[in-house]
């Protein structure tokens, strides 16, 4: 499997090429030459002392390119003084190699792409003096590196991509004069954790080299100990063997200006764990605050962070991470991040625009709350789901809000947009099932369309958004509109519910002084609670009609001072309860008000001012039990001009008091519609 030449001047072979397949190759240092049947081979003999691996004019041509995926190891001759180009270009399984101490030059490309190769190992003795262009240029592997004393010239790529090269010893005066960032010898301190150079060759280190001497360990055997810029020692990180992932955990810099890696590679020296440049792990994750300390990942660099870069690689940015780092102005957070954590940027000082990445599913709780500088537009990326209560509290510059198109919002928690800037039109997604507490607070919003999915509007979800006007739909999957939801709401000029109405709950206060509330309000059949003050003070509804029985409990000033309903007040058959001032002063109801048998408490009030009242048909005989002047019920009979009443109630379960203010029409007792009609006292016609 070898092809050889020879030279009979000095009775050298060059290694041209191996065509095997073998796993394990031995070079053999010596060789003969003989022809069989006109056709040249070589065997063991004396003849040729093989010195060169040929240079090779392309990666296809390497000596080893045959053998690239099978070759694990292979034995160099004793007496070799060139790697040729190429040489072993491509050869992925070489795990190890060890150069003899005759080697004087390794060529361009003659390792490059050894993905596995692990230790290259370099005698002290060695002649080595040139590593050539890219020469190990894709060792990903390669975690160590001697370079001789007489070597003069690394190549430019030598050791790029040499990720998990975390350690070089530098014998070289003349590389050691050479080992500045911008150089081609760069790539060894590029890579390093560790540049250990021999002493005297360190009298040659550049003023620009990027190492800071180790005084705690600065003598070793005879080297001198630098710690190169590269490693991360501003960095603490949490790895993952089983994915090899890695998790940044905390930034102890104070710099302006920090870049996050990508990737890294751990090494253990001298006991401790440091992380460096390297592909080993992938940082996909900005660890969430640990336990009980003040801040996440930048909390001790919150004072001096201007800006940072984050990975590409980046999927979360965990709680805390940058809260209260008030100089940090802006960030771009890449696609791929899908998760913001719990106060992730909460106090800090983000200005401008925040474009949120499209892969994003999720946004914590208090995420950026406080960010009083962001501006213009929020759009919610299509994928997220949930947004965590006061994610946004205080953004009081932001200025509208959208949500991208096929988005899957589901949750607005409590108080995400309180206290924000927001305005203008807001479509909701047709997905959006819950809307907290607060979640829009003050806001100067101009009009709401909700999307069918909707269930719940949360306690004072849009109180005092005294910029919205025009109509409001409640949509038909609402099951429950909490306490003060819309309180305060003044421009609000329709209401209404959407047919096939689910709801169940007006909360206290729900519309309470949304006075410009003018078209005729229909209460959903399946409503059980109409809440305390629920539609307080909304003087402008000029009819209110119930449309089923499901009701049972009229809050305590329910539709107080509604005094612009007009017509007849029939309260459904299946109330129990009407509360204190529920009607109150609602003065200009007229003609009938029906109470049915169902109703066992009449409060305070509750029908004070009522005086456009002429006819109050009672069948409950509970309330007909406490029709006197000095009961909460009897509120009712006083501004009635006539009393209509269960004729099926004896005439001794009518309070005496009823007797002593009130009287049988014409001294007998009539049926009138199965109800007994009586005159008030405070009824005195004129003819």
């Amino acid at each position: 499997g070898f092809v050889f030449t020879t030279d009979d001047t000095d009775m050298t072979a060059s290694l041209i090429s191996y065509t095997g397949s073998a796993s394990s190759v031995i070079i053999p240092s010596r060789i003969s030459k003989v022809t069989v049947d006109g056709s040249t081979v070589y065997v063991k003999g004396n003849d040729y002392t093989v010195t060169t691996i040929t240079d090779a004019t392309s990666s296809s041509r390497g000596a080893f390119y045959a053998a690239r995926s099978t070759l694990q190891n292979v034995t160099l001759p004793s007496a070799l003084t060139q790697i040729g180009a190429y040489a072993f270009y491509g050869c992925s399984n070489l795990t190890d190699i060890d150069l003899p101490a005759s080697v004087i030059s390794i060529a361009q490309n003659a390792f490059t792409n050894c993905s596995s190769l692990e230790s290259v190992n370099i005698p002290s003795n060695s002649k080595l003096q040139n590593i050539g262009i890219a020469a190990f240029n894709g060792c990903s592997n390669l975690e160590s590196i001697t370079i001789p004393a007489r070597v003069t010239t690394i190549g430019i790529t030598a050791f790029d991509f040499c990720n998990n090269l975390t350690t070089v010893y530098v014998d070289s005066p003349t590389i050691a004069s050479q080992l500045s960032s911008n150089t081609s010898a760069g790539y060894l301190i590029f890579y390093a954790f560790v540049v250990f150079v021999e002493e005297n060759a360190a009298t040659q280190l550049p003023t620009t080299f990027p190492g800071t001497l180790d005084t705690e360990g600065a003598q070793v055997e005879g080297y001198k100990r630098y710690i190169t810029n590269s490693i991360y020692t501003d960095f603490e990180f949490t790895t993952d063997d089983t994915d090899m992932t890695a998790s940044l955990v905390r930034y102890t810099g104070s710099a302006s200006n920090v870049s996050v890696p990508a990737t890294i590679s751990k090494a253990v020296i001298e006991g401790e764990v440091v992380y460096g440049v390297g592909s080993q792990y992938t940082v996909t994750s900005i660890a969430n605050r640990v336990g009980g300390s003040p801040g996440g990942a930048f909390y001790l660099a919150r004072d001096t962070l201007q800006s940072v870069t984050l990975p590409s690689t980046l999927k979360t940015i965990g709680s805390h991470a940058f809260v209260s780092c008030s100089k940090l102005t802006s960030i771009t957070i890449p696609n791929s991040v899908t998760s913001i954590g719990a106060l992730a940027f909460s106090n800090s000082g983000l200005s401008g625009p925040l474009i949120l990445p499209s892969g994003l599913t999720s946004i914590g709780e208090y995420a950026f709350n406080n960010c009083s500088g962001l501006t213009g537009t929020l759009t919610i990326p299509a994928n997220v789901t949930s947004i965590g209560e006061f994610a946004f509290y205080n953004c009081s510059e932001l200025t509208s809000l959208s949500f991208a198109s096929g988005s899957k919002l589901q949750r607005i928690y409590d108080s995400v947009f309180e206290g924000s800037g927001l305005s203008g039109s807001l479509k909701f997604p047709s997905g959006l099932s819950y809307i907290g507490r607060r979640a829009f607070y003050s806001c100067s919003i101009e009009d709401v369309s909700f999307g069918s999915g909707l269930t719940h509007i949360g306690d004072y979800a849009f109180a005092e958004c005294d910029m919205l006007t025009g109509k409001l739909l409640i949509p038909s999957r609402v099951t429950v509109i909490g306490e003060g939801a819309f309180t305060e709401c003044t421009g609000l000029g329709v209401l209404s519910f959407e047919s096939n109405s689910q709801l169940t709950t007006i909360g206290d206060f729900a519309f309470s002084s949304c006075w410009d509330i003018s078209n005729v309000l229909t209460i959903p059949a399946g409503v059980t609670s109409i809440g305390d003050s629920a539609f307080y003070n909304c003087f402008k509804i000029p009819e209110l009609i119930f449309a089923g029985t499901n009701l049972r409990t009229i809050g305590d000033h329910a539709f107080g001072l509604c005094y612009g309903l007009t017509g007849n007040l029939n309260i459904p058959s299946g109330v129990t309860t009407i509360g204190r001032g529920a009607f109150f002063n609602c003065y200009n109801l007229s003609y009938e008000l029906r109470i049915p048998a169902s109703v066992t408490s009449i409060g305070n009030d509750a029908f004070y001012g009522c005086t456009g009242l002429t006819e109050v048909y009672i069948a409950s005989e509970t309330i007909i039990g406490q029709l006197d002047s000095d009961t909460a019920a009897g509120c009712v009979a006083y501004y009635a001009q006539y009393l209509m009443l269960n004729e099926d109630v004896p005439t001794s379960n009518v309070p005496t008091g009823l007797h002593d203010y009130f009287y049988f029409r014409s001294g007998g007792v009539r049926g009138y519609d199965i109800y007994e009609r009586r005159y008030t006292s405070s009824y005195n016609p004129t003819v």
